[in-house]
């Protein structure tokens, strides 16, 4: 999904690290050259300005981030999962994380700078298979598999319960996962979500609620999986317990068991918590009254009437997004936008 503004009219820049001003000089460029250039100095992983040759400016801000920083160039988001060392890590992505390559160790950890946040499951990790960004380690509890999916700035860990003898496991009633915070405070919410803060407060690391959700069709062509949940997902319960100060914190998951054991449950079912780097936030609403943040990447707008969706429901997706860009000068001078457009993709 991006935002695409353009005929942005963006003045100078009076930052003192910026001695030249990179739109003026981009500018020059385009108008004398009759081609649209890049201004290397305002793209990031998620924007990419250019000067047209008219005298305005595009912003492209993507929700996801399309770009990694390779040094003082950016090269393309890679995340497909490679070893590395007794670990396993994405090729390229912005947030910094590794994985498990089988054993008593930590699932996964994740760091920012001077920070990380480390994950340990209440599970005894077997050698996992590697798929493209997926990493599935099987059967950590008899007919349940744990999945982790990994994108350029987050990670994902859903445990894949493939049937009812397994969903009866008493194991699953409550899941108690071990968060380690290196100069970070780990806050759980009311709702389930979470966020790691840093001594100022501010969130370096973000976790939505948790959500469950089975494998009843949502339409014809959607059959969800462990990256794309139902439309009808079931919340659950999020408690948290302080350990000695160098162990961390506890926090237990306890699942919905209607939703994991009822009679109508289609099998395999889904719980999914996950973890990653503070980003560009969306919200779906439906018009039965429930709604979801953050939680995967899946979006909805309209009527659904699938059986699936029972009962049916209108839905409205929204999404904010980085416009720090466009924010006023401090000589009062501002930005001016002459169209703006939303572009989204479905992939098959």
């Amino acid at each position: 999904m991006a935002l695409v503004l353009s005929g942005v009219s963006l003045v100078a820049s009076a930052d003192p690290e910026l001695p030249d001003d990179p739109v003026a000089e981009a500018m020059a460029d385009a108008v004398s050259s009759g081609s649209s250039v890049e201004i290397p100095e305002l793209t990031d992983e998620h924007s990419l300005s250019v000067a047209n040759p008219d005298g305005t400016v595009t912003l492209t801000l993507d929700r996801a981030a399309v770009r990694v920083r390779d040094g003082e160039e950016f090269g393309p988001v890679d995340t497909t999962v490679v070893e590395a060392g007794n670990r396993l890590e994405p090729a390229a992505s912005v947030l910094e994380m590794d994985f498990s390559a089988g054993g008593d160790t930590a699932l996964a950890t994740v760091r920012d700078g001077d920070h990380a946040v480390t994950m340990h499951v209440p599970f005894v990790l077997p050698a996992p298979s590697v798929d493209g960004d997926q990493v599935t380690y099987p059967e950590v509890l008899p007919g349940v598999d744990l999945v982790v999916s990994v994108s350029a700035e987050s990670f994902s860990e859903v445990l894949v319960v493939k049937n009812r003898q397994a969903a009866s496991n008493p194991e699953l009633e409550s899941l108690a996962f071990r968060i380690e915070g290196d100069g970070l405070d780990y806050v759980v919410a009311g709702d389930g979500s979470a966020e790691a803060v840093d001594a100022e407060g501010e969130a370096v690391f973000t976790s939505p609620s948790p959500v469950m959700w089975d494998s009843a069709p949502t339409s014809e062509e959607d059959i969800p999986d462990a990256t794309s949940p139902a439309e009808v997902v079931a919340p659950i319960e999020v408690t948290e317990s302080a350990l000695p100060s160098d162990e961390g914190l506890e926090v237990v998951l306890s699942p919905d068991q209607d939703a994991l054991t009822g009679a109508d449950v289609v099998y395999p079912v889904f719980i999914d918590p996950s973890l990653g780097k503070d980003r560009n936030n969306f919200l779906v609403v439906r018009s039965t009254g429930s709604s979801y943040y953050n939680t995967n990447d899946v979006f909805r707008v309209g009527y659904c009437n699938w059986t699936g969706c029972s009962p049916a429901y209108k839905a409205r997706s929204f999404f904010d997004f980085d416009v720090s860009q466009l924010k006023p000068k401090s000589d009062g001078s501002k930005a001016t936008i002459a169209a703006a457009a939303v572009t989204v993709k479905r992939l098959f």
